[in-house]
């Protein structure tokens, strides 16, 4: 649980100095992508309950870290930014359930390709999000405006989760 939090940070940071220069705005969408499968997987697999919500979470951070990066680097208005991440969070939401049922629908034809095939994906989004801020970082030649409090919850939620394996 501790990992659907690490955002937290970013978002307060980011709120606060009214500039999100330096955070990608593309990281936090591959990212809301990701916890779409990565969800849908959990769920399906009725893992415990606090890994079932964190993408839930993480997910929900995402959209509010990636409205700012909308508002306050690219200018768009407040109540649009809000809009779309109600409906980005909406599309998700919807997404995730059109999967666990396609995931249920293989399990009960005797299969769990699709189920297996969430767990990759969502891994494989969630780490392919961190390319667009390895841009970000090139572009500007140095790290600018991350949140170390948010690169310090990622990395120990990185290494409880390996423990906990």
């Amino acid at each position: 649980m501790f990992w659907a939090f690490q955002l937290v940070p970013q978002i307060i940071k980011s709120h606060r100095r009214k500039d999100t220069d330096g955070l990608s705005a593309w990281l936090l969408l591959i990212w809301v992508a990701g916890s779409i499968p990565q969800g849908t997987y959990l769920v399906v697999q009725n893992i415990n309950i606090p890994l079932i919500v964190q993408p839930q979470l993480f997910s929900t951070f995402a959209i509010i870290a990636m409205a700012q990066c909308w508002h306050y680097s690219h200018g768009i208005a407040l109540r649009k930014c809000i809009a779309a991440g109600v409906v980005t969070g909406a599309v998700a939401g919807g997404l995730e359930t059109a999967f666990y049922f396609l995931c249920k629908l293989g399990q009960d034809r005797g299969t769990s390709a699709a189920t297996k095939t969430m767990g990759i994906v969502g891994a494989l989004l969630i780490v392919l999000g961190l390319v667009p801020q390895y841009y970000e970082i090139w572009r500007w030649r140095e790290v600018k405006g991350i949140s170390l409090w948010f690169l310090a919850i990622d990395c120990a939620g990185g290494v409880f989760s390996l423990l906990s394996l």
